[in-house]
């Protein structure tokens, strides 16, 4: 299937040192896909996505997705429940396309559906009773109602992928075998984490037979950490193909998790999991794929993923306020303008 650009940006701007940094989108819901949403088939938190389409024909197997099954109350994966966040459990830009007898199941909240009603069937959501009452809305004017959720979603998920990608890195890794060790600084002044890696680094971390990945906290407390990003480079005539396992103190401290980004900020290919992954992903212009599950937030292009997204949501940057003494370069648009294409491939 060719999932290649559907969406043109223009962005021009210039870049602002010491610009406060709005929340993650990564912190406000679970999945976010840019284009459309072919498969995920228990995502635990909030998902807003283009488009959904489950059809055969767009190369499903007719499975069904399920959204939102730990929003009803205080959980262990980390995901805000509807009582103390207001935002839809499921947001739609455009169209829901679906065969006969395949369920979008929302399992708490609501479902704000902007799209073209008439290229979707009458009833493409399969409601599962909530505690708040969960509700379907279907603007009568669909395309502008909400397209500035839409539109500010997305954009900030391109500039957050652009700006995390020129930090500079103030860690660094270790390979014995095959065992990679993410070192963590032992100084307690250093509250935000940076490694970088190239294409030739990360393959040869993540996809080498029986290859494992673990954190090494240096006998820091995880709450003296505001987050830990990865950018990784590259992978743009390549997929990113992960065989590695987790170890230690990330596969148990949804708190650890909560604070590491993967920034795949190069990838427009496919990020494949095979493995269960830990921490969330921001893949802009990537298709996530897998049969593993997900511990953690994504952002992608398409997603053909075969598996569960869990949690914790990502904790995101906090604003220069909050620590003086730490400021970064923030590249922002000054002007944004979308094009937004309407049809999907058969």
């Amino acid at each position: 299937m060719n999932h290649k650009h559907s969406w043109s940006a223009l962005v021009i701007g210039a870049g602002l040192a010491g610009a406060a940094q709005a929340q993650s989108q990564l912190s406000t819901y679970n999945l976010i896909v840019r284009h459309t949403l072919y498969q995920a088939n228990h995502v635990y938190g909030r998902v807003i996505a283009q488009n959904i389409d489950t059809r055969s024909s767009s190369g499903n197997t007719g499975q069904n997705i399920e959204i939102g099954s730990r929003l009803g109350g205080p959980n262990s994966e980390g995901i805000t429940p509807i009582s103390s966040q207001s935002t839809p459990s499921l947001l739609v830009g455009d169209r829901i396309r679906t065969d006969s007898g395949d369920v979008i199941r929302l399992m708490n909240g609501s479902a704000f559906l902007d799209q073209n009603s008439s290229d979707a069937p009458s009833t493409p959501i399969q409601l599962q009773q909530s505690s708040n009452g969960a509700t379907i809305q279907r603007p009568s004017n669909p395309g502008s109602a909400q397209s500035s959720t839409f539109d500010s979603v997305y954009n900030a998920v391109l500039t957050e992928a652009s700006t995390y990608s020129n930090y500079s890195a103030n860690a660094t890794t270790s390979t014995s075998g095959t065992r990679t060790t993410f070192t963590i600084p032992a100084s307690t002044s250093v509250r935000q984490v940076v490694f970088n890696l190239t294409e030739s680094q990360a393959s040869s971390i993540f996809e080498t037979q029986n290859a494992e990945v673990q954190f090494d906290l240096n006998g820091r407390q995880v709450s003296s950490l505001d987050f830990i990003i990865v950018n990784i480079a590259g992978f743009r005539s390549n997929d990113f193909n992960s065989q590695a396992n987790f170890l230690g103190s990330i596969t148990s401290d949804v708190n650890l998790r909560s604070r590491v980004l993967w920034n795949f900020y190069d990838t427009d290919e496919v990020v494949e999991l095979n493995r269960n992954w830990y921490g969330s992903i921001l893949a802009p212009e990537a298709t996530l794929e897998g049969n593993s599950n997900l511990d953690g937030s994504a952002a992608v292009k398409y997603s053909l993923f075969n598996a569960e997204i869990h949690g914790p949501a990502w904790v995101g940057v906090p604003e220069p306020s909050t620590y003086a003494a730490i400021s970064f370069v923030v590249a922002v648009g000054g002007m944004t303008v979308w094009r937004r294409r309407r049809a999907l491939k058969a």
